[in-house]
Order: C-alpha cells, then sequence, then structure tokens
C-alpha cells in the first residue's frame, strides 16, 4: 500500500491493501484505527496524505471519491468529486495562503484536479468550509504519445 508521516511525526495514515481501507496509527504502538467510511475495492495502491499543518487527511479511492478527514475524529469533512482511480494524491499550502489538494486519475483516461480552499481575509469573514474544484483536465494516451514524438 502507501504510508504517510504526519508533520508532527507523530501519526502514520496506510492505505492497506489487504482490508481496502485507511488507518491511522499513533506513536508509540497504539493499534491501527481504520477511518470509517473511506474503502476500496480494488487492490491498487492508492495514496493518503496529511494536509493544513497535519489538521486533515486526505485519502485518494478507487471509484473517483477524494476523502478530506478531521485527522482527531477521524471524521468525513468532504467527498470531493474526481473519476476513475483517484490514486495520486498531493496537499500543500500557496504561497497566498490557501490549501490546495491534487488528484490524479489513472484508470482509462488520465485525468488531474486541483481543489483549493480559500483563506478568510479578516475577522469578521469566516473560514472556507471546504474545499472546491477549480481545475479539471483529461489527457489521452494518444495526446501523450504525439507530445512525445514532437
Amino acid at each position: 500500500g502507501h504510508a504517510a508521516l504526519s508533520p508532527g511525526e507523530n501519526l502514520l495514515v496506510t492505505h492497506n491493501l489487504t482490508q481496502g481501507d485507511f488507518q491511522v496509527h499513533q506513536f508509540p504502538g497504539t493499534p491501527a484505527e481504520a477511518i470509517p467510511g473511506v474503502m476500496s475495492t480494488w487492490h491498487r495502491i492508492i495514496q493518503g496524505v496529511f494536509a493544513e499543518e497535519g489538521k486533515i487527511i486526505v485519502c485518494g479511492s478507487d471509484h473517483g471519491t477524494v476523502y478530506v478527514v478531521d485527522t482527531a475524529t477521524r471524521e468525513i469533512l468532504q467527498k470531493l468529486s474526481g473519476s476513475g482511480l483517484m490514486q495520486v494524491i498531493a496537499a500543500a499550502k500557496h504561497e497566498d495562503g490557501y490549501d490546495m489538494i491534487v488528484g490524479g486519475s489513472s484508470f482509462g483516461g488520465f485525468e488531474a484536479y486541483m481543489w483549493v480552499k480559500e483563506p478568510f481575509k479578516s475577522a469578521n469573514e469566516p473560514p472556507a468550509t471546504g474545499f472546491m474544484v477549480v481545475y479539471a483536465k483529461w489527457f489521452s494516451i494518444a495526446k501523450q504519445a504525439a507530445y512525445c514524438v514532437l
């Protein structure tokens, strides 16, 4: 499967290929705890990563959904729509202060998605409650082959 270490290096999130779930391991030595409701059915490596300074875990899936999970409670905060096998996941904070999630689908056609969560700009404005898609692009194998030939 896949494993990612939290920024504080006290948690490890893993994708269990045998059981199809994501699990959180807390150091030192506590038993792994499955994240409820985040499952895959195919035996494919799917990434899970920590984001927002470790406050959330972002998990891919084999059915087009990217899950945003609260690290402390293991509650699903948001389901982001993609397509197919959302296998590759990355998260980062942009220099302008907003959080980004990027996901890639590798089943059939190749697609890339980017979701952002805008920061709040003042104390009077509530913080953003979730991520929204800002980019979706489909890449065909034929186009990629043509670019390689050129």
